[in-house]
């Protein structure tokens, strides 16, 4: 696993479960599903955190991989982010971000 998707994952799990926590609790109205603590600002917030800090995390450890690789990375490392908060699991989802996203990411690290 390079350092730079191990580091993007770390960062999603962290930082990106962080502020959609934070802005579902101090900005959400509007949760989904109805009977959920989760909301739809909650969800929009981490999956942009989640491609913003993935980005980053790219864009400093692995400096030699195209721009487009890069985004293609951290879009697929948000959107698994963001699947697996919508699919609401009986399993934690701080284990599952971290094993899914880091796999997802690796695909398109060894494909592209």
């Amino acid at each position: 696993l390079p350092f730079g998707i191990f580091t993007a994952v770390a960062l999603i799990t962290s930082i990106g479960d962080g502020v959609a926590s934070i802005m579902g609790v101090s900005f959400g109205r509007h949760h989904f599903p109805k009977t959920s603590s989760k909301t739809i600002i909650g969800y929009i917030s981490g999956f942009f955190a989640s491609f913003g800090v993935s980005l980053f995390a790219l864009w400093l450890f692995e400096p030699y991989i195209i721009p487009l690789k890069m985004i293609v990375m951290a879009l697929s490392g948000a959107i698994v982010f963001l699947s697996i908060d919508l699919l609401s699991l009986k399993i934690d989802d701080n284990i599952l971000n971290p094993i899914f996203c880091g796999l997802v990411m690796t695909f398109f690290y060894i494909i592209l």
